[in-house]
């Protein structure tokens, strides 16, 4: 470890390994944030996924207030949290609780994601249905953190609890494309942008730069804060590269196309001789740029270029690999890069 924090957090799946229960992946996930607090890891956040067996994380709100007692210092929270499964009021009340359980050190990224036609049945149609943009509901979830709304706005008097909680919370949009990169500014919220979605580096940086041009601050940053999420393969041991990073690339396939097939992440013995077609092939070869795999002198030169091209302040780590004891051994490498 270098001795001071770094400017990487972790974004966790809760994933399945091979011949595990979903018991074993919670305690992994348990250990890992346990490690990255301990690392100076600057995030761990849980994602929101629904129905898909091979990962755990459908309720991002509950494991980050559970896993989050078991740290001290890192920050904590829910990336993303998707605005249309909820109501704004639940949302603000869900990370108001959260602040007050852990002062000055709660994030939340936003987002809408949909979950598919069949598991809009089973969420709260009524929020599918709104009447209210989903810009509109960025706003009403960060008025309600606030207390901006204006006078005569029917939410003016609706108090948020706990109140008074200490500083706001750190407020993101998550964002996998040009879209929506100008709502983030003109709200003051910060952007975290989702490499491994859309791995195009130049639309990534005409988005990251259309961001800092128009940004506004606002109570929850006073400058624009940018943070570019992506998938990193990294051992000590070289020879376990080609595994790893075909297990990444099966679990991203999947992510992308079809994740609620897939029931547990490829273990490394399977992966060694993993058979893609050349369509698989073909679409990992476009979407390179979604990780950086190599050593961890590799994997820190690159993140370091990365930053640089993409003007970003900090990366978010998709950490997939298979088993934890890599996952953990990602942790340790990524604690000793400087961005």
């Amino acid at each position: 470890m270098n001795g001071k924090q770094t400017n990487i957090g972790i974004l966790d799946f809760i994933p399945r390994d091979k011949d595990t229960t979903a018991a074993d992946a919670f305690d992994s996930s348990a250990q890992l944030i346990q490690y990255a607090d301990q690392l100076q890891l600057k995030r761990y956040w849980f994602a929101e996924h629904h129905s898909t067996p091979s990962i755990f994380s459908s309720s991002p709100f509950l494991l980050t207030a559970h896993f989050a007692s078991k740290t001290e210092q890192i920050r904590v929270g829910v990336g993303g949290a998707m605005v249309n499964n909820q109501s704004t009021y639940q949302m603000a009340e869900k990370i108001r609780t959260l602040q007050a359980m852990y002062p000055n050190r709660v994030d939340a990224g936003l987002g809408k994601s949909r979950s598919g036609d069949a598991m809009n049945d089973i969420l709260d149609r009524e929020f599918f249905q709104s009447d209210l943009t989903y810009e509109e509901k960025l706003q009403s979830t960060a008025a309600f953190l606030a207390n901006s709304f204006p006078p005569g706005h029917p939410y003016a008097n609706r108090l948020l609890i706990p109140h008074r909680v200490g500083d706001q919370p750190e407020l993101f949009i998550l964002a996998g494309s040009a879209n929506n990169v100008q709502a983030a500014a003109r709200m003051g919220f910060g952007l975290n942008y989702g490499l491994f979605i859309n791995s195009d580096l130049k639309e990534a940086e005409r988005a990251i730069a259309d961001y800092r041009a128009n940004f506004e601050p606002s109570a929850f940053f006073s400058q624009p804060r940018v943070i570019v999420s992506l998938y990193v393969v990294a051992a000590y041991d070289e020879k376990l590269l080609p595994a790893l990073e075909t297990a990444v690339d099966y679990w991203s396939l999947a992510f992308k196309f079809d994740k609620r097939s897939v029931y547990q992440l490829l273990s490394v013995d399977d992966a060694a001789d993993f058979p893609f077609d050349q369509r698989e092939k073909a679409l990992l070869r476009e979407n390179k740029n979604q990780k950086v795999v190599g050593t961890p002198k590799q994997v820190a030169s690159q993140l370091q270029s990365l930053k640089k091209r993409l003007d970003c302040d900090e990366f978010m780590v998709l950490n997939q690999l298979p088993a934890h004891i890599y996952r953990k051994q990602l942790l340790e490498i990524l604690s000793e890069i400087v961005i």
